[in-house]
């Protein structure tokens, strides 16, 4: 019970080492926003954006239709879009979002904890233990972020800055859970008789 309860704190406070890192990476430098392109005009475009994309959501153009040749053609013919829209506006920065952030970076670190526990036999020191949170954040960089730039037509630019951040995140993560999430005293095997 002990091990749960000191697994949970430290998820929590790796959760909040990765909020610290996020605040620290997208909220005082412009280096992440260095590969964002800006539109000819910011206010023709909202109005645009609205009169197209009037939900809040997602959208893909050409979208998704039942012939496929029609959206074949319009693909080939440009542009190609992926879409994602709030057409009512929101406050910058947002305190419903910020929490949704926080509880969302603790989840990601409960993740992570589960993947040191489970494999914490093979982990015998800390730097083993970071090593391993760094792989999982460079799997999901790999998997998540370079996809998006290869299926969904992001900028690899774009993308590369978030796949910078998800692999340290994961290894600010890292650097507090392996502190916690120990191998277990290796116990005797039972003899035959037991």
């Amino acid at each position: 019970m002990k091990s749960y309860l000191l697994t949970l704190v430290a998820v929590v406070l790796a959760g909040a080492a990765m909020f610290f890192w996020g605040f620290l990476y997208w909220g005082t430098t412009s280096l992440p926003y260095t590969p964002w392109l800006k539109s000819a005009d910011d206010m023709a475009a909202g109005a645009a954006l609205k009169q197209h994309f009037p939900q809040s959501g997602t959208y893909f153009v050409p979208a998704r239709r039942d012939d496929t040749k029609a959206m074949t053609k319009l693909a080939q013919q440009g542009p190609v879009a992926m879409v994602h829209i709030v057409p009512g506006g929101d406050t910058m920065p947002n305190p419903m979002r910020m929490g949704m952030g926080f509880v969302l970076c603790v989840a990601a670190a409960a993740c992570l904890a589960m993947v040191l526990r489970l494999s914490a036999r093979g982990l015998p020191t800390y730097a083993s233990r970071v090593m391993v949170a760094a792989l999982v954040g460079l799997t999901a960089a790999v998997l998540v972020d370079l996809g998006d730039a290869i299926w969904w037509y992001a900028a690899l630019e774009w993308k590369l800055v978030q796949a910078f951040y998800d692999l340290t995140t994961c290894m600010a993560a890292g650097l507090v859970l392996a502190a916690f999430v120990r191998s277990p005293a290796r116990q005797p095997l039972p003899s035959k008789g037991e």
